[in-house]
This record gives C-alpha cells, sequence and structure tokens, in this order.
C-alpha cells in the first residue's frame, strides 16, 4: 500500500467532494438494488407465463377429451365462443360406482358408497344412472348439501326425483360434470367454473371445427347457434404469453371431439373384454414408463362385436395387488400406447400393473393378467444453460434457463470462490429440496458482502446428477471477464451499512537489537482481510495515512500473527498503530504499542504452558527463562538452559484478561521463575479452577540488572472449568397469545455454584421492549414495565435477588417482551388532531396508534409524524392527560417475537467472596420464523381488488359476497395448519378497525392459485372489517394487517345483473318443454323471470323469481307443463331475465331465446 501526505484534518472543499462521493455510492447502491429487483422480476414473470401456459394447455385439452362422454340428454356445448365455451361430460371419472341400496321412482335421493376423501360433486353436475334396463340423466341438488358423508353407504341428493326405480349392487352410477372455461382481458386470466385456473395470458382464443375441418366461426356476442354447437368435432386452442418487453412465446392444440355425433348412447350392460397384449417399456427415466396393448374387439358377455370402446384404466403400485388411486385413465379408445407420467415411480423400483377396458354405457373389463417392471434411471439429466447473477445487499440472485430433460425433479446450486467450482456437498448451498423442476432462480442470502463467488448450477432427476453448468460469476462494475455476461454479471454482494471489522488484539511490540518484534490475533470477522500496520518515532500514527508503511498483512480470521521490523536504530522509540480492515475497504479503529529496539536487553521466553493449549484440568503451569546477552560469563551462543537467571534482576508474570483470582501479576527474583510461585524446577502448576472459561493471553517480562526491559510474546491458552451455557436440550419456544414470551435454558457445568448479576439481551425487532425476566420460568427477578429495556440494554439484578445455579444443574429462562411505547408530553383533548408525544421513533403515517389511560383506551389513526407530534386523521374520541400512553396495539404484550434474532449474554459470580464477575459467552437464541401473510386481495368490486385499511375507498354492491384471497410464505417450514378470516360487520360506520367482535372462517389453500381463499357472506348497508391470521405447525403466528383490519363498504346496488346464457328449450312431452340455462354471473342472483311465446307472437312472463318452492323449478332448469302448451300444434319461444337480490332485473336478454315445438317461423 502506498503512503499518502499526513493529513491533519478536513477543509470544506474536502468535505463537499465526501458529500458528493457519498451520494455516488448511495446512487450506486440504488442502482444494484434497482438491477437485482430486476433481475427477480425476470425470474418470477418468466416462471408464471410458462406455468399458466402448461397448466391452460395440460388442463383444457384433458378435459375437454371428454366431452359429450356420457351426456344422453340435452346439448354437450351449450356455450362456444372466442373466449369461452360451456360443456358437459364425465371429465374426471372420479366416482364409478354403483347403488348401494334400491331406488325408487319418485326417488329424491340416492345411495353409493364414496371415497369420502378423494370422490366430489359439485353444483351444476349430472348424475348418470344405468339399470335395470333403465338410464337416467339426473342434476343433483341445487342448494343445501349434495351428499350426506355421514354414515355409509352415503347420500347423494338429486335436483329431480328419479323417473325409474333401480336396483341395487348391478345400477351403474358415474358424475357427469359441467365445465366452463372463461377467458377475461386485459387481465389475462383464464377462469374455469369462475374460479382462477391460470394467469399472464396475452391471449387465449378457442377455435371450433366441424366435420372435414371446416371452421365454425362464432358470433361476438352469441357464441355459436345450438346447431352449430351440435356439429363441432375439433377444437384448436391457441395461447399466448409474454409481450411488453418480454419475448412472445405461442402455443397451439387441436383437441379431437371423440364423443360428439358418432356415439348414441344404447341401455347396454355387457361389459367389454380386457386388452390383450400388455407390455412394459421405456423405463429407463425417472417418473416415466411407455405402456402398450392391443384393443378389444368384443364384448365379454356373448362375444358379439364391440363397438362402442371408450378407453382404458390402468392400475399400478409398488406391491403386487397393492395400486395407487385413481387409475390412470386413458380417455381414447384408438390409442394403443401411452406414456405414463408419475413422480412416484422411482428409479431401482418394482412396480405391478394391470389393466381395464370400458364402454360407452361405462362398463369395465375384467382385469389383464398383473405383469411386473423394474424403473432402471442411469442418464443424468442435462445442464441448466444461461445462468446468470446479480448482486444484492448481502445476496446474489441467480437465474437460469430450465434443463431439457423431460425427468427433472429440481436444481442443485454450487459456490466456491474461485473457479472450477466443486460438485461436492461441501460447495453446495441449494438443492431440490427448494429448487423443483419449475425453478428458475435462487437467491443465496448467506454471500459474504465484497466477495466475488463463482456459481454453478446441475439438474437432479429421481436418482441422478447431471454436470455443472457454465459457471456464473463477476463484479458488475464494467470487468469483461465477467461471466456470462461482461460487464454486468455480479456475484459479489453488497455490504450495507459499511461495518468495520473488530481490532487486532493485543497488539504487542518487542524490542531487540535493532529490531521490533510484532505479535497480534486477527479478528475474528468472516470478511476479514487484513491488518495494516503503519509507524513513527514521534508519536503513534492517528490514521491509515499517518506515519509511514510497515506492510499489510494478511493471514486468515483469528490467526495469531507474528512479523518482525528490522534494520532499526537501537535505542529509539518506534510508535506503531494498527488497523484491522476487510474486503469491502472498511477500517477499523487503530489499536498501539511501542518498543525500543536495543542490543543489551534481557531475552526471555515462556517455557509453559504451550500456545494453544486447552486447560480442562483445573491446573496449568506458568513458567519461564531469561538471562541478559551482555553479562560476563555468558555462553557463546547465550543458552536458556545453561544461562538461565545470568544478569537478570526480575521476571513479572502477567495474565490479560484478568481472572480476579489475586494470583497474577506476580513478581519472581530467583532463577526458577514461577509464574504461581516455587522454587523448584520444574515450576508447580497453579489452580485455575476459579478462573472464568475463555481465552487468555499470558506473557512475562524480564528486567536486568541495569534496568532493560524485554516482554515475551504472549502465549494463548483455554480455561475450560465449566460455566453458565445455553443448555442445549431445551428448545427455544415462542408462546403467550401474541408470541411476547420467550423461553429458553441455561446451564452450570461447573464444580461450583454461579449467583448471575446481570444479563444483556439484543433482538432485531425494533418495536419490543424488554419488561419482565424470570429464572426460573416463574419467579421474577427483574420487571420493569414502565420503562421497559430496549435491545443491547444492560439488565442488573437486585443483590437480593440474583438468582443462583448450582453446580451442574439447568435452570429456564423466561423473558417478556412488550411493545415500544411512548406517552403524552401534553394533555390532549377529545376532537384533538394534533397530540404532542414524548417521542416519535418508530411511528409511521397509516399506522393505527392507541392512547391509553387507566381503563379509558382509544384508536386513532396516523396522518403525519412530525417534530415530537403526531398528527391525527381525526379527532380524538375523549381527552387523555399527559403521561397516557401511546402505543402501536391496544394490549401491550401484542408484539411478535418469532422469527427475532435473539442473543442472551450474562455475567455471573464464580467465586463470591472474592467478588469475581465471569462473562458467558455471547449465546444466540433461535427462534423459527413465523409464517408471513402476502397479497390480500378481494374479488369485488371486481376481481383482484387490493384490500385497503383506509375507510370509504372500496365499495361492494349490497348482496355480494366477498371472495378474498392472501399468500402465505412458510418462513418455518414446519407446514401451516390454519388460515383464518376474522371479520367484524360494523353497522355504526366506525372510523377505525374494532378491537374485539370478530366471526373466523377457515380459508382453504388452492395448489391451483397457490393461494388461500374464502368466500365471506354478502352483507347490505353496512361496512365489513377484516383481518387474517395465519398458524404454522409451530404454533408461530402472522396477522395481517399487524394492526387494525382491512375494511370495505357495501353500497346501494343499481347495476342489473348479467343475461343468463345458453338457454336450451327441449320438447319432452305434447304439454311439457324443459328449459336449462347457465346462470347469470352476479354473485346476487335472487332468481328469474321466464317469458314465453306462442308461434312467434309478443312474449308474457310465466313464472317470477324461480325459487325451490316450485316443483318444476330447479337452480338453472325449469319444466313448463303449463296446460296452455302443445308442441304437436305450436312452436313455443322462451328468454330469461335475472333478478338480483335488489330487484334489479338484467335488460335485453330478449336476444338470446330457445324454441321448441312445431316452428315454422323464422
Amino acid at each position: 500500500m502506498k503512503t499518502n501526505s499526513r493529513q491533519q484534518g478536513f477543509t470544506l472543499l474536502e468535505l463537499m467532494i465526501s458529500l458528493a462521493l457519498g451520494m455516488i455510492l448511495i446512487a450506486a447502491a440504488y442502482g444494484i438494488y434497482i438491477s437485482q429487483h430486476r433481475g427477480l422480476e425476470k425470474i418470477e414473470k418468466f416462471s408464471a407465463g410458462a406455468q399458466s401456459a402448461r397448466l391452460t394447455i395440460e388442463q383444457v385439452t384433458r378435459e375437454l377429451r371428454m366431452a359429450g362422454f356420457g351426456v344422453v340428454k340435452g346439448e354437450t356445448f351449450t356455450e362456444a365462443k372466442k373466449y369461452a365455451l360451456t360443456f358437459r361430460g364425465d371429465v374426471d371419472a372420479d366416482i364409478a360406482g354403483t347403488l348401494a341400496a334400491t331406488a325408487t321412482a319418485g326417488d329424491t335421493s340416492i345411495r353409493v358408497d364414496l371415497n369420502d376423501s378423494r370422490d366430489t360433486i359439485d353444483r351444476g353436475d349430472y348424475l348418470f344412472i344405468n339399470g335395470g334396463g333403465n338410464v337416467e340423466f339426473v342434476p343433483v341438488v341445487a342448494t343445501g348439501d349434495i351428499v350426506n358423508l355421514d354414515g355409509e353407504p352415503d347420500t347423494v341428493n338429486l335436483g329431480a326425483a328419479l323417473a325409474n326405480s333401480y336396483p341395487a349392487d348391478s345400477t351403474l352410477v358415474r358424475t357427469i360434470e359441467t365445465v366452463q372455461f372463461a377467458v377475461s382481458f386485459p387481465s389475462g386470466v383464464l377462469q374455469r367454473n369462475h374460479v382462477l385456473q391460470a394467469d399472464g395470458l396475452k391471449d387465449m382464443e378457442f377455435h371450433y371445427f366441424k366435420e372435414g375441418g371446416v371452421e365454425m366461426e362464432p358470433d361476438a356476442v352469441n357464441g355459436l347457434s345450438q346447431l352449430e354447437r351440435a356439429a363441432i368435432r375439433q377444437i384448436e386452442i391457441r395461447l399466448r404469453t409474454g409481450g411488453q418487453g418480454d419475448p412472445e412465446h405461442n402455443y397451439s392444440q387441436v383437441v379431437e371431439l371423440r364423443n360428439m355425433g358418432n356415439r348414441p348412447f344404447k341401455a347396454d350392460t355387457c361389459a367389454p373384454n380386457p386388452p390383450t397384449n400388455v407390455t412394459v417399456s421405456d423405463r429407463g427415466t425417472c417418473g416415466h414408463f411407455t405402456l402398450t396393448w392391443s384393443p378389444p374387439t368384443a364384448n365379454a358377455c356373448d362375444g358379439s362385436a364391440l363397438t362402442d370402446l371408450s378407453g382404458y384404466k390402468i392400475s399400478y403400485g409398488a406391491a403386487s395387488g397393492d395400486y395407487y388411486s385413481p387409475s390412470y385413465n386413458v380417455s381414447d379408445e384408438i390409442l394403443t400406447s401411452m406414456q405414463v407420467e408419475d413422480i412416484r415411480l422411482q428409479s431401482g423400483s418394482t412396480y405391478y400393473l394391470k389393466m381395464q377396458s370400458y364402454d360407452a354405457s361405462f362398463n369395465e373389463s375384467s382385469a389383464t393378467t398383473e405383469i411386473s417392471f423394474n424403473l432402471q434411471d442411469t442418464t443424468p439429466p442435462n445442464a441448466p444453460t444461461e445462468v446468470d447473477a446479480t448482486a444484492g445487499v448481502g445476496s446474489v440472485a441467480l437465474t437460469w434457463t430450465p434443463s431439457t430433460s423431460v425427468d427433472v425433479k429440481g436444481y442443485r446450486v454450487y459456490r466456491a470462490e474461485s473457479a472450477s467450482v466443486p460438485l461436492t456437498a461441501d460447495h453446495r448451498i441449494a438443492d431440490e429440496n427448494t429448487l423443483s423442476e419449475a425453478a428458475t432462480g435462487f437467491i443465496d442470502t448467506t454471500a459474504q458482502s465484497c466477495l466475488t463467488y463463482y456459481y454453478a448450477v446441475t439438474a437432479v432427476d429421481c436418482a441422478n446428477e447431471g454436470p455443472g453448468s457454465a459457471e456464473a460469476h463477476g463484479d458488475g462494475d464494467g470487468d469483461a471477464e465477467d461471466a456470462p455476461t461482461a460487464h454486468q454479471t455480479n456475484t459479489t454482494a453488497i455490504e450495507s451499512p459499511a461495518t468495520p471489522p473488530a481490532v487486532p488484539t493485543p497488539f504487542q511490540a518487542i524490542g531487540r537489537d535493532r529490531a521490533v518484534d510484532f505479535i497480534w490475533t486477527n479478528p475474528a470477522d468472516r470478511d476479514f482481510a487484513g491488518v495494516l500496520v503503519r509507524y513513527s518515532t514521534i508519536n503513534y500514527p492517528a490514521n491509515i495515512n499517518d506515519g509511514e508503511e510497515l506492510d499489510a498483512f494478511g493471514g486468515t480470521a483469528g490467526a495469531v500473527m507474528r512479523q518482525t521490523q528490522s534494520n532499526l536504530i537501537n535505542g529509539t522509540r518506534y510508535y506503531y498503530s494498527a488497523f484491522a480492515y476487510d474486503r469491502c475497504g472498511n477500517y477499523a479503529e487503530r489499536v498501539t504499542a511501542s518498543a525500543i529496539p536495543s542490543q543489551n536487553s534481557p531475552v526471555i521466553q515462556i517455557t509453559a504452558p504451550a500456545s494453544g493449549l486447552t486447560v480442562t484440568t483445573g491446573q496449568m503451569g506458568f513458567s519461564a527463562k531469561a538471562y541478559d546477552p551482555d553479562q560476563s560469563g555468558i555462553s557463546m551462543p547465550p543458552s536458556f538452559d545453561t544461562d538461565n537467571g545470568k544478569g537478570i534482576y526480575s521476571v513479572n508474570f502477567y495474565v490479560t484478561p484478568s481472572p480476579g483470582t489475586l494470583q497474577l501479576p506476580r513478581y519472581e527474583y530467583i532463577k526458577e521463575y514461577c509464574g504461581f510461585g516455587g522454587d523448584s524446577d520444574p515450576c508447580p502448576a497453579g489452580d485455575v479452577t476459579q478462573w472464568c472459561d475463555g481465552i487468555y493471553s499470558l506473557y512475562a517480562v524480564a528486567t536486568d540488572d541495569e534496568g532493560a526491559q524485554t516482554a515475551s510474546p504472549y502465549i494463548s491458552v483455554a480455561i475450560r472449568n465449566g460455566g453458565l451455557y445455553v443448555d442445549s436440550t431445551v428448545t427455544a419456544a415462542v408462546s403467550g397469545t401474541y408470541n411476547n414470551e420467550v423461553t429458553f435454558g441455561i446451564e452450570n457445568n461447573s464444580s461450583s455454584s454461579l449467583t448471575i448479576t446481570k444479563m444483556t439481551l439484543t433482538w432485531d425487532k425494533p418495536l419490543a421492549r424488554l419488561a419482565t425476566v424470570q429464572i426460573p420460568d416463574g419467579t421474577t427477578v427483574w420487571e420493569n414495565t414502565s420503562t421497559p429495556a430496549a435491545s443491547g440494554e444492560e439488565v442488573t439484578f437486585s443483590l437480593f435477588g440474583q438468582p443462583s445455579v448450582s453446580a451442574n444443574t439447568k435452570k429456564t429462562v423466561r423473558v417478556k417482551f412488550v411493545q415500544m411505547q411512548t406517552t403524552l408530553s401534553q394533555s390532549a383533548s377529545a376532537g384533538a388532531t394534533v397530540i404532542q408525544v414524548a417521542s416519535t421513533s418508530g411511528f409511521a403515517a397509516g399506522e393505527t396508534i392507541y392512547l391509553t389511560s387507566g381503563s379509558t383506551v382509544a384508536a386513532a389513526s396516523i396522518l403525519s409524524v412530525g417534530s415530537g407530534q403526531l398528527t391525527l386523521t381525526s379527532g380524538l374520541t375523549t381527552a387523555f392527560g399527559y403521561g397516557s400512553t401511546v402505543s402501536h396495539r391496544q394490549n401491550a404484550t401484542d408484539v411478535q417475537m418469532s422469527g427475532a434474532d435473539l442473543r442472551a449474554t450474562f455475567e455471573y459470580q464464580k467465586v463470591i467472596f472474592i467478588g469475581r464477575v465471569c462473562l458467558s459467552d455471547q449465546a444466540a437464541i433461535n427462534l423459527s420464523r413465523a409464517p408471513e401473510i402476502t397479497n390480500a386481495q378481494q374479488d369485488k368490486p371486481t376481481e383482484n381488488t387490493a384490500m385497503s385499511t383506509v375507510p370509504s375507498q372500496i365499495h361492494v354492491d349490497n348482496y355480494r359476497t366477498v371472495p378474498v384471497h392472501v399468500g402465505v410464505t412458510d418462513n418455518g417450514a414446519s407446514g401451516i395448519s390454519s388460515v383464518k378470516a376474522y371479520y367484524y360487520v360494523d353497522h355504526s360506520y366506525l372510523t377505525v378497525a374494532p378491537e374485539t367482535g370478530y366471526t373466523n372462517v377457515a380459508m382453504s389453500y388452492s395448489a391451483t392459485n397457490t393461494r388461500w381463499e374464502v368466500t365471506l357472506p354478502y352483507q347490505s348497508s353496512t361496512r365489513v372489517w377484516v383481518y387474517y391470521l395465519a398458524t404454522d405447525n409451530n404454533s408461530q403466528t402472522d396477522r395481517d394487517p399487524t394492526s387494525g383490519a382491512y375494511v370495505y363498504d357495501y353500497v346501494t346496488d343499481t347495476t342489473p345483473p348479467a343475461c343468463p346464457l345458453g338457454l336450451v328449450a327441449t320438447m319432452i312431452a305434447k304439454k311439457q318443454i324443459d328449459l336449462s340455462w347457465i346462470a347469470s354471473t352476479d354473485g346476487d342472483i335472487a332468481g328469474y323471470n321466464i317469458y314465453r311465446n306462442k308461434d312467434c307472437g309478443s312474449y308474457s312472463k310465466v313464472y317470477t323469481l324461480v325459487q325451490d318452492s316450485n316443483p318444476n323449478v330447479t337452480g338453472v332448469q325449469y319444466s313448463d307443463t303449463s296446460s296452455s302448451l302443445d308442441t304437436s300444434k305450436y312452436c313455443h319461444g322462451y328468454y330469461i331475465c335475472a333478478v338480483d337480490l335488489q330487484g334489479n332485473v338484467s335488460a335485453s336478454c330478449q336476444s338470446y331465446t330457445a324454441s321448441a315445438g312445431d316452428c315454422p317461423c323464422p
């Protein structure tokens, strides 16, 4: 390092330059933050877009292939538009059972054995019932419980009475689902039955084709007509993602509708034969195998030709006869091979398989003979590509392009400080347990600041790890060596704020002939880089530019260093300053030492103990030898053994830090220089059982008979007699209603009783204050609720309340925290909008605060924070006097300590009569992090509306239910046990969220939407407050918002509901026409008005507000049996309007009509 000219101060110009440089550094740091933030956005957007496209194509294709399957009455497609379609079919094959009890004509329920954990029946579903020569297609009940699972068999409630009777055991029951896919823009979301299915879509369209591949163009409003819908044979799904600066990706999938137009249903109870020639191949890939077979050609019951083969069921599992549930469904009878994908299929395992075929009447064949096969994956996956990095504060964000291998299970990330990163466990920082096959990025939060790393990423499947990717490294400062992106790739984490290392200690200088020897211990900081030593013959150098530079010495953190400066002038005193520095260029404060080189100085060395010794027996030798080289009669060359004591007046023994036992320092004048006294050689050992545990530095100073002195080098010794430690067998826990109490254990593993005098706790929760300490749990040894202690503040136990811990025993420590609070510095009158407070630290605009005086509590919301005052959004409801408390929560113990970085240090007396005070090692109390609630949204008035804590900001129409949803991050990795929404119906229109009186409802996790969801009940002309509480399996909780609640207001609805669509009129008999339609999309529908005409004449209302009390009406179906009907003579037309709970009627619904009967008119 170069030496600059000495500077004694800073000029105004220099200060201005420093400020400018500081602003430049801040701007650079902000630029780095923005760069990393954009890199993270890139990860999220890429992953979200790819996942949305994959899920969309897979789900829509799979379910469309089953359109029409099992539909024996009415239309398959009831809606076919460019951006929406609705169809019916057995899309999931989840329920395939038989009647468990005989059903009689007129029954409105049937008994079926269901798999309670797997089988589902939803609103809008139909039941296909085939038995006793009869077939029915019956809707399930539209309101109330669809299925009663109490007891076995289960009861399924029907939406219409059975027309026929069916025998038990031989009657087949299947579910036929109604499915609607609808795309909305510009939001770019796909919904399935009004539930979010995928997002991030730039465009998605449905294209319809009839026989011969002729495309049919849907009307912009009505879509395809009823006749056109019946002619659909193919549907092409066109999907596009990206755009707006991101690359666009286009996807297309053509779906063959094999159940449309060519499968007239017949009442059939004859099962087909099973497939033959079942063979498993392609067994070398994890989670995959390929199955081939020959299809059956005849029915099993009579050998007749099989004309209605519909598909296959594949059953397989890891044990013979014990198969995974549900079976793998092949819904295309044309196929003779299928690649089965299942993450449960592991390499090196044997699996057992059988197949069945089924026909259009759901008759299933007998099973094929079971076969077995072994999966053996020996092919590693390809490496991911385009690994790049962006640095942030204390972190590095990686991105990559996924491996092209089809069986990737996840990814592993490796890190090193040099090129050629070893792909070994000790260099692995993330693996497939956290990085799934969908991962395209990772944030390394353990990166050390200012250290440039090299990263490599591998892909893994169920049995193999692939090769490493091209390595990413760089500092992003324009160096062309940055890889893979020159001048940009940055794997060098930033330090903020700048934190210098500890000082080197002890720093010692020892003079000898024309030289000075140095010894010190490097600081233990993990980013330590070196120690700069500067010197002068005038005074100690004041800074890193003062004096002359001796050198900058490296070495490892915590190492003992020895260096020498030679060619000095004897008799001159040299002043030395040592400055430790880290990789980021931060310098510690100086430490100093001086020495005088001398040709005539005595020579001394410590002969016991050896440096680095750990003493566990309580006995330690301490001795030295010395001689004066200018004495007559000295040996040539001198020897410690033969010349010990010659010319030496005394040897003084020292230890640092002082053990406080009155043993040292010690002065010895006889040549058997023994640090603990005595005149024998070797010296007797000293008793160190009363020393505190720790690291001690020993040294000795020799004085010759001419008064010259020399100090020996330091000897480092560890004393381990036992002391106070955190008990590793006691798990730290967070408990209490608001997670304000922390419990941990301490143990005394020494042979002496210990008395604890002080305790210091530090934590990283800025609003938390320490109020109570109990040792043991239940015995309060310190408490201060009026002025609780801040982080790092020393707590002293009173003389008569000092807790003791007997030898080799353990005790429990419980500490209780309260919220940071302040007090009113002036009284505040009712209606006041500005309050004067003792401190504004920790308060911010938008927060809810609570003023408390005795039992009087008032809530207020902060508008702004000034000097010594808080401005409120509205006036106080009551007056408060000087000294009243002001806090963030009404309950002072409502403070979240889960996830805190909590550290404890104790001072204790080991030998009471001497008053020896020991300091325990600082102990980190590991508190598992609580879950975190994010992204609270409500789907009214519009989908994905961000919830607000500001009253009167969000309005919802009266009588609308409000779907709400949140994301929850499982920080503790223990699993989320519950998420609940708490809501309060406020008819008084409070301006601050109430504290109590909330009703809670459990939220359900949606794997499709990766969020927790629930629908809050509708209200009318009121205000609703909502907050959320998530609890993990460690009983850790998170509340959102942390105080107060979200809020929305119900207002009068004057908007007519949307028209019901997809009206179908089916002639059943001369005097019966059945109507069905798709429900209005509004959430507050009370019913429907039904209008009818005759022979294309004017319409008249025939029924108002459809309710279940009318036996002819069930949900979105109506059976018109009016005596005025005569389908043999007249054409009867219909249209329907929706009516909401406010009485608003949908308009212009006459555009959506249907007719039945003898219809010669257009």
